[in-house]
């Protein structure tokens, strides 16, 4: 069966991460979002692949030009939707067609499940997952094993099932994309094309999801996804350089020319690229990516954090639970909070609303190339843009602007001392 990866959104919810990347392109324990989509729909035998791209095209088609792998790419001109991201491909295929949207991290057991579930009855077939919060969703309404109805993110949900993303498509689907009028946000919306097919008589199997499945829509999906990630596709396997005095305990996956230095410890799950420097002295905990050519040092604590290509950590910094963009260079005692005195949900503001994360625990999500001085401090759910400076002992305690120097005012006060006797 022929497959459809969409990858052409800009990933807005996730700056400042994607203000230099498209969202499919941000690193997971050493491969990209879409890379884990392309790979799950090759294991089951999804082929020929089109990939749809837009907002930074050139990134991903280089990415796939280098990786060899045989995938077509079909450009959307404008970014005016899923339904639309579609259309395009329709000159592409003839009968049933899968669409997986490439921003998705699931398990491969869940794409089987649905195309078990179209070879056998024959019929299109939509993939459905079981949330927290269905109200951020396309919420489906089972009959019988049938989508009897679709509500797009409605404010009482009649169920916890939604659209997961992963679908077998008829052909008729495009008859119904071409006559869909643009939705409140100015898009034309897949889902709109669904309900109408359904209101018209069309059969969907709604088939609920067993695995994984991740959606990543906001920063901290990021942080859910690569747990899932080094949980189930960690392999323990040291290609590097492991200095005397180094403890390295559970699935740690250490690439080429990377060195780690003596007295580290380093708890699994974790992954680390290639070029990198570790240590002395300092402790990985678990659910840590770091990727290529990042430095760790001396008496440097990270846990449940992704670490993109060339930051540089030098000594005495904790960072957890955070999203750190690439070529960051952090001064020495920079320290990020990632927990609230309250112990309270920690929310971040998202297209100028603050959203709920559902986490207790979240630290700092930065963007490419921020350098901070020394002893500079990162509250809860805080996000730094990219290329940005912040000035030695600032506390960091509101989102900061991508292309900004931040200081803190200190006024030092002199006063003659009386001399002791």
């Amino acid at each position: 069966m022929k497959g459809v990866v969409l990858a052409a959104g800009k990933g807005e919810r996730l700056k400042p991460l994607t203000e230099t990347r498209p969202k499919h392109l941000i690193p997971i324990a050493g491969k990209p979002v879409v890379d884990y989509a392309v790979e799950n729909l090759l294991k089951n035998n999804v082929k020929p692949l089109y990939i749809v791209v837009s907002y930074m095209k050139e990134k991903i088609m280089e990415y796939f030009k280098e990786k060899q792998l045989k995938v077509e790419f079909i450009e959307q001109r404008e970014q005016l939707g899923t339904g639309d991201a579609i259309l395009q491909v329709e000159g592409r295929v003839k009968g049933n067609f899968m669409v997986y949207y490439g921003d998705i991290v699931t398990d491969p057991e869940n794409i089987r499940k649905v195309l078990l579930e179209a070879e056998k009855n024959k019929k299109p077939v939509l993939g459905l997952a079981e949330v927290k919060k269905p109200e951020l969703y396309g919420v489906v309404t089972l009959k019988n094993g049938k989508v009897a109805e679709i509500e797009e993110k409605p404010l009482k949900p009649r169920s916890n099932l939604v659209l997961s993303g992963i679908y077998v498509l008829p052909r008729e689907v495009f008859r119904y994309l071409k006559g869909l009028a643009k939705s409140m946000r100015g898009e034309y919306e897949l889902t709109d094309a669904l309900r109408e097919m359904i209101n018209d008589g069309f059969e969907f199997t709604g088939v609920k999801l067993q695995k994984e499945w991740v959606d990543i829509g906001a920063p901290w999906d990021l942080l859910k996804a690569n747990r899932y990630i080094l949980q189930r596709k960690t392999r323990h396997e040291i290609n590097g350089e492991i200095e005397r005095n180094v403890l390295v305990k559970g699935k740690v996956y250490i690439g080429e020319n990377t060195k780690v230095k003596s007295g580290s410890y380093i708890e699994g799950p974790v992954y680390i690229g290639k070029n990198c420097e570790i240590g002395p002295n300092c402790y990985i905990r678990p659910f840590t990516s770091i990727e290529d050519k990042v430095k760790i040092g001396g008496s440097v604590e990270v846990k449940n954090s992704v670490i993109l290509e060339g930051t540089k950590v030098p000594h005495l910094t904790y960072i957890g639970d955070s999203l750190i963009g690439s070529e960051c260079n952090f001064g020495a005692g920079t320290i990020v909070a990632n927990l609230r005195l309250d112990h309270g949900e920690i929310k971040v503001k998202i297209k100028g609303k603050k959203i709920g994360s559902g986490l207790r625990k979240l630290g700092v999500i930065m963007g490419d190339k921020v350098e901070t001085g020394i002893n500079v401090s990162f509250m809860p759910g805080v996000k730094v843009g990219s290329n940005t400076l912040i000035g030695a002992n600032t506390v960091v305690i509101e989102d900061i602007p991508s292309n900004t120097l931040v200081y803190s005012v200190q006024k030092m006060v002199f006063k003659e001392r009386k001399q002791v006797k």
